[in-house]
């Protein structure tokens, strides 16, 4: 439920990791999934770490294929605190990773004409990532690190129309 976890969480480029979820609508997060190791001295109950993942080849310098998805680290979340309240609040979390993962892709699609788009790409992630990053500072700001109960619903319902507003990436 902390906030120092967004050094890493939102948009880094990464290599695809042994241990991810990929965020799916049908799969929320349990308590298995949280498998990084608890720091002795934390006042947090847990730490969510998600990114964005994408990848992108090109054909006479224009995007001819692109891979975006939202995704969770199971050996760089922890949970010291299983209870529902702490979950609910990482998923959300998580889902607001998802929800840049679909503004980025929605942008980079506007791009696919563009010649020699790297530059931009670049310039749009880093964007993208820094949107994310004000967000999940908010929510947690917000919610207290989801103890206030009124406010974490309103961001739940607040983060899945947003979700539900934007175009879904296809999946591998």
């Amino acid at each position: 439920m902390n906030f120092l976890f967004l050094l890493t969480v939102c948009f880094h480029l990464s290599e695809i990791a042994n241990d991810e979820i990929r965020w799916n609508s049908n799969r929320k997060l349990a308590y298995a999934d949280f498998k990084g190791a608890i720091p002795a001295v934390t006042p947090w109950a847990a730490t969510t770490n998600s990114k964005i993942f994408f990848s992108y080849e090109t054909i006479n310098g224009k995007i001819s294929k692109l891979n975006v998805y939202a995704s969770f680290d199971t050996n760089r979340s922890w949970m010291k605190k299983k209870l529902p309240e702490v979950l609910s609040h990482e998923q959300l979390h998580f889902d607001i990773t998802e929800y840049y993962a679909r503004r980025f892709y929605e942008e980079v699609m506007k791009m696919q004409d563009e010649k020699d788009p790297k530059e931009k790409l670049n310039a749009l992630f880093q964007k993208i990532n820094f949107e994310c990053d004000q967000m999940q500072q908010k929510y947690d700001d917000e919610t207290q690190h989801g103890t206030v109960a009124d406010a974490q619903t309103n961001w739940k319902k607040k983060v899945n129309d947003l979700i539900e507003s934007t175009q879904t990436y296809p999946q591998d």
